[in-house]
C-alpha cells in the first residue's frame, strides 16, 4: 500500500497560490535558501514556506484577529434559554394552535366562582394572550403533600404545525415529592382531554 504520493504528485498538489485578505493579494514569499536549491527537488518545500509566510503575514495584519476565519463579522448569537426547572410540567399534544383563540370562551363556560377546576386539583384563572400568541393562565395546584397550595402559571403556544405545547410552572420553590408529580400529571391529562374536545367544538360554532 502506498502511504505517500510521489514527488511529482506532491508538487502538483502543493503548488503555491496567492492568498486574498480583505481585498489585498499576497503572493507566495520565497527565501534565499530555497531559491538556491534546484526546482526539480524543492517545489514541495517552496509550497510549505509560502504557506508559512502568508500565515505569518495574516497574523500581523491589524484587525484580522477580531474576525471569524473566512466568515467576516461574527453573526449575532441567540440568547440561551434558561434550563427548565425539574418541577415544571411540560406536554406536547395534538391541538391545532388556531383553537387556542377559543380559550376565553371555554373558560367562561366552565368557570364557577371565577375559576375552573380540573380533576379536583388544578384551579385555573382567566386566560390572557401574551406576546407571540402565548396564552397564559394563573393556576393553583392543590394536593395533600403540601400544607399550602402551589401557585403556578399555565402557558400554551403553537408547536410544530398542528401541535400545541403546554407548560405548568410553579411560581415558588417546591419540595419535590412523588405526590407532586402524580397529582400534576393527572391534572394535565384531564386538562388536555378537555381542551382537545372542547376547543375544536367551540371553533366550529
Amino acid at each position: 500500500m502506498r502511504t505517500k504520493p510521489p514527488h511529482d504528485e506532491l508538487d502538483e498538489l502543493l503548488e503555491p497560490l496567492p492568498v486574498v485578505v480583505d481585498g489585498v493579494t499576497f503572493e507566495p514569499v520565497w527565501t534565499a535558501h530555497t531559491r538556491a536549491r534546484s526546482r526539480s527537488h524543492t517545489d514541495a518545500a517552496y509550497a510549505y514556506e509560502a504557506v508559512d509566510a502568508v500565515c505569518a503575514r495574516i497574523v500581523e495584519t491589524r484587525g484580522l484577529g477580531a474576525l471569524a476565519p473566512w466568515l467576516g463579522p461574527h453573526a449575532p448569537t441567540l440568547e440561551a434559554r434558561a434550563p427548565t426547572p425539574p418541577t415544571t410540567f411540560s406536554r406536547i399534544f395534538e391541538l391545532h394552535p388556531a383553537h387556542l383563540g377559543a380559550l376565553p370562551e371555554w373558560w367562561n363556560q366552565n368557570a364557577r366562582n371565577e375559576r375552573v377546576t380540573i380533576a379536583h386539583r388544578l384551579v385555573l384563572h382567566a386566560p390572557r394572550c401574551a406576546a407571540h400568541d402565548v396564552w397564559t393562565m394563573p393556576a393553583v395546584l392543590r394536593g395533600s403533600w403540601q400544607v399550602r397550595p402551589v401557585h403556578m402559571e399555565l402557558s400554551l403556544w403553537r408547536h410544530l404545525g398542528g401541535w400545541t405545547k403546554l407548560t405548568l410552572e410553579p411560581r415558588r420553590r417546591v419540595y419535590i415529592k412523588a405526590f407532586y408529580f402524580e397529582t400534576g400529571h393527572r391534572a394535565l391529562d384531564a386538562l388536555c382531554d378537555h381542551l382537545v374536545r372542547d376547543l375544536a367544538f367551540l371553533q366550529r360554532l
